[in-house]
């Protein structure tokens, strides 16, 4: 997935914390900087990997679920199936959204 993962468009994001002060994953800031490009766009599904032997293929409404453990564990990369709608969250809790130009 790395290898597919394009940083090309996510020059123009900000970095968002999506954690509280314990670690723990602040969800609805999560679901609005990490999903909604991919909800924007009528994605129903996303890859998401989260080290090299551990990663999904989830329903859009299962992965704010899916990362509540996982945050500051490691750089969890999500992405379509065609590799043009991006987030990631970074190992100290900080994320982004975005979409290849078109």
């Amino acid at each position: 997935m790395r290898a597919h993962f394009a940083a090309e468009g996510a020059e123009e994001v900000e970095w968002t914390n999506l954690v509280d002060e314990h670690g723990l994953l602040i969800e609805d800031r999560a679901q609005v900087v990490l999903l909604a490009h991919f909800m924007e766009r009528g994605i129903q599904a996303v890859l998401i990997a989260v080290h090299r032997k551990l990663g999904d293929y989830l329903l859009i409404d299962t992965v704010i679920l899916y990362l509540r453990g996982k945050v500051c564990h490691s750089t969890i990369r999500i992405a379509n199936r065609e590799f043009t709608v991006f987030a990631e969250v970074a190992n100290n809790g900080m994320g982004l959204g975005w979409h290849a130009p078109q």
